[in-house]
C-alpha cells in the first residue's frame, strides 16, 4: 500500500505543483522522479486544452475558440506562469540593483512592466492559435504545453538560484542530470509522435529561449527563481506557437 501511495505522489506532485486541476489541491512535497514528469503534465494540459477547442469550435468561430484556449490555458494553470512572467518583467527591467529587483519581484503588485508583458503573451497566444487548423492545430496545442514545461529542466539545473528559498532552491537540492535525461528522452518521443519527424526541431529554439532568459536573469539577479522559471514557460509557449503558425503558408510540421 505504501509503495503504491509513494508512487502517486510522484505522479501527482508535479500535477500539484504545475497546474489547478481540482485533484491535485493537496501539495505534496514533488521527488526528483516528479520532475521527469513535467513533460507529462504539459501533454496533459494540451489534451485538456484540445476538448475545450473541440467544444468551443461547435458554437464559435476560430477567432473566439482561440481566445477560449488561451483562457482556458490561464486556469488550468491558476495563472501561475502568467504571474511569474509579470513579477519577472518587473523585477528584471526594473530596479538599480539585484536587491531592488529580488523586492521587486517579491511585491505581490503589478507594475507597467508585467502588465505589459501579461498582455503581449495572452495577444500573441491568441494571434498564433488563430490561423491554425486541422492535424497542425490539434498537435501544438498538445505539444506546445509539453515542450514548454521540458524547457525549464536544464536552467533549473545550469543556473544557481537567485534566492536562498522557493522553487529554484527546492529544485536543485534533488533534481539531478538523470532526471533531466529520462525528461528530454521523453520530450523526444512526444515530440515525434505528434509531427513525424519535424517535432523534435522545435525543442531547440524552446531550449535556447529558456538558456537566454537564464542567462539574462543570472546577470541582473545572480540567478534564478521560481517566477523566472514561470516566464520561461510563458515565452515559450508564445514562441513555439509562433513557429507553429509559420506552417500554415509553408507546411513543414505536418
Amino acid at each position: 500500500m505504501r509503495i503504491a501511495q509513494t508512487a502517486l505522489d510522484h505522479i501527482v506532485s508535479p500535477l500539484s505543483l504545475l497546474t489547478s486541476l481540482p485533484f491535485t489541491r493537496r501539495r505534496i512535497e514533488i521527488s526528483a522522479a516528479g520532475y521527469a514528469l513535467f513533460p507529462i503534465v504539459g501533454l496533459l494540459i494540451g489534451a485538456i486544452l484540445l476538448v475545450v477547442d473541440y467544444l468551443a469550435h461547435i458554437i464559435f468561430p476560430s477567432t473566439v475558440s482561440s481566445a477560449l484556449v488561451v483562457v482556458a490555458l490561464a486556469a488550468l494553470t491558476g495563472a501561475l506562469h502568467l504571474d511569474g512572467l509579470a513579477d519577472s518583467a518587473d523585477g528584471l527591467f526594473g530596479g538599480h540593483d539585484r536587491e531592488r529587483r529580488l523586492a521587486i519581484m517579491r511585491d505581490p503588485h503589478n507594475g507597467a512592466f508585467g502588465f505589459v508583458a501579461v498582455a503581449t503573451i495572452l495577444l500573441l497566444k491568441w494571434a498564433a492559435l488563430i490561423p491554425l487548423e486541422g492535424w497542425l492545430r490539434t498537435g501544438s496545442l498538445l505539444l506546445v504545453p509539453a515542450l514548454s514545461r521540458w524547457s525549464i529542466l536544464l536552467p533549473m539545473l545550469v543556473f544557481p538560484a537567485a534566492r536562498d528559498e522557493g522553487m529554484a532552491v527546492a529544485a536543485r537540492s534533488i533534481f539531478g542530470w538523470s532526471q533531466a535525461v529520462l525528461g528530454s528522452a521523453v520530450t523526444v518521443g512526444i515530440s515525434l509522435a505528434i509531427f513525424w519527424p519535424a517535432g523534435t526541431v522545435l525543442l531547440a529554439p524552446a531550449l535556447i529561449a529558456a538558456l537566454l532568459i537564464g542567462i539574462y536573469s543570472t546577470r541582473r539577479l545572480g540567478g534564478v527563481t521560481g517566477d523566472v522559471l514561470g516566464s520561461m514557460v510563458e515565452v515559450n509557449e508564445v514562441m513555439l506557437l509562433l513557429f507553429a503558425a509559420t506552417s500554415v503558408s509553408h507546411p513543414w510540421l505536418t
